[in-house]
């Protein structure tokens, strides 16, 4: 029993060299259009943090202690590493996202005015297009250049938003595009609109300034078990003993189980749920019949 535990932390020794390495050198990239390179190129980096982080993590558990157990508990550990600490940028992330939606609509409104068509004042819209959006408005000004009318070239748009002031904002310019109606009260529709955006960010804002005790709270727990685990493994290998044997790795895995359990349950705690859609799409069917 002592051999087979032993080749499997060597295994995850070799595991942990393997993630390192392609860690440092990263993956062949793969082709990619122009416009999506920088959301690829992100991913990219994430992926390889992630795998560098899982390799540290199973390197140093290999060599500390030669549990395969707890080689893959510090590798899963170096991997949702980022996610753990994430909650809060990515609330960030939205409000920033809801801001440039209301920039955007606020440029938009000031573009028809002096624009001859809605098209015209999306495309003039698409050089100074908040970051946070810039890609989809990129994509929508694609859509129009390539003779696809206005209607169809919105469709995609909510969608990659994917978010509720986005929809309004479509839906105002999907109203804007039918002939029947008229366009003097586009300008109104997107002031209101922006102004109603404005104020969504600054609720979110708050919400999440009141999450920050669920931010806290959630590094200091796992800073202090960690910092528990480093004394126990340098200080107390006695009392570790145990879990040297067989039996003792099943129950770290166990104990390590209930504690990605609850560092899970933390990190959900802390994120916010995303509003209901009313024009989500579906395959095959998008926005109201």
């Amino acid at each position: 029993m002592t051999a087979s535990v032993g080749a499997l932390a060597g295994a995850g020794l070799a595991g942990g060299l393997v993630l390192l390495i392609l860690a440092l050198r990263g993956l062949p990239p793969r082709p990619v259009s122009p416009v999506r390179s920088g959301e690829a190129r992100l991913a990219a980096e994430r992926l390889r943090l992630r795998a560098g982080l899982a390799a540290v993590g199973a390197l140093a558990a290999a060599l500390v202690t030669r549990w395969p157990v707890a080689v893959l508990l510090a590798g899963a550990l170096g991997w949702a590493w980022p996610s753990l600490f994430a909650t809060r940028k990515a609330s960030r992330a939205v409000i920033d996202r809801i801001e440039a939606i209301a920039a955007w609509t606020e440029m938009l409104r000031g573009m028809t005015a002096s624009a001859a068509s809605i098209e015209q004042a999306i495309m003039a819209t698409v050089p100074r297009a908040p970051a946070a959006i810039r890609v989809e408005i990129h994509d929508l000004a694609q859509r129009l250049r390539r003779g696809e009318s206005l209607v169809t070239a919105l469709r995609p748009l909510a969608e990659a938003i994917d978010d509720d002031v986005g929809d309004l904002v479509v839906g105002a310019l999907l109203l804007a595009a039918d002939p029947s109606q008229k366009a003097g009260g586009l300008a109104r529709q997107l002031d209101e609109l922006a102004r109603r955006a404005r104020q969504k960010a600054g609720y979110r804002l708050r919400v999440q300034t009141g999450r920050a005790r669920i931010y806290a709270s959630a590094r200091a727990i796992t800073l202090i078990t960690l910092g528990v685990v480093t004394v126990l493994l340098v200080f107390g290998r006695a009392f570790l003993a145990p879990y040297a044997t067989p039996f003792g790795q099943l129950a770290l895995l166990g104990v390590g189980a209930l504690f990605a359990v609850g560092f899970a349950l933390l990190a959900r705690l802390g994120r916010v749920r995303a509003t209901e859609r009313f024009l989500a799409t579906t395959p095959g069917h998008w926005g109201p019949p």
